[in-house]
């Protein structure tokens, strides 16, 4: 099996005939050590038809026969129809820099910014509890102006979708120029 071979990680596996034990067995430990044993070795494991196991967390999923005659849009529509809801949530990405300019008062950070999302910033100055709301354009832009100069300010960016699930937070220590 491919347990032995360096650097290899076993995902998923199909029990043969979906039975691990837990349909009919003389030995009633057997269930409960092969589902375990399933559960260490593999991330997921799928058996036949058995709709009660597709709930999200769970690590058991349900098996489908692909056979020479069966489509894309079978195949597609099967997994929309069996697949957890869970399994259809990608997550958010965080926010991505592409340009930052710093001046004595001033500072403007520019993010990529894709179709559907939306960023979240504040502000604050470091050593302070108090954040401010910082105003971001649709096109990922924050414009700071009247900072104080020599100041680090600590920006806090999120990425939100149309569904509002938020990505993990990016964080921006920014020092502004001291005067001259």
């Amino acid at each position: 099996m491919g347990l032995q071979i360096p650097g290899f990680e076993p995902l998923a596996f199909a029990v043969p005939y979906s039975d691990y034990g837990q349909e009919r067995t003389n030995y009633g430990p057997i269930p409960a050590w092969e589902s375990g044993w399933l559960q260490r070795t593999f991330k997921v494991f799928f058996v036949q038809d058995r709709r009660v196991y597709n709930l999200p967390g769970n690590p058991i999923g349900q098996r489908y026969g692909v056979r020479a005659s069966t489509t894309a849009e079978q195949l597609h529509a099967w997994l929309q129809q069996a697949l957890p809801q869970s399994a259809w949530v990608f997550p958010v990405p965080r926010p991505k820099l592409r340009r930052l300019r710093v001046r004595r008062r001033s500072v403007v950070i520019v993010f990529r910014v894709r179709d559907g999302i939306a960023l979240k910033a504040t502000r604050r100055r470091a050593g302070r509890r108090h954040r401010v709301r910082v105003k971001v354009s649709a096109a990922g832009r924050i414009r700071n102006r009247r900072l104080r100069p020599g100041t680090l300010y600590i920006y806090r960016v999120v990425s939100v979708d149309f569904a509002g699930r938020r990505s993990a937070v990016r964080r921006l220590r920014v020092r502004t120029h001291r005067r001259r």
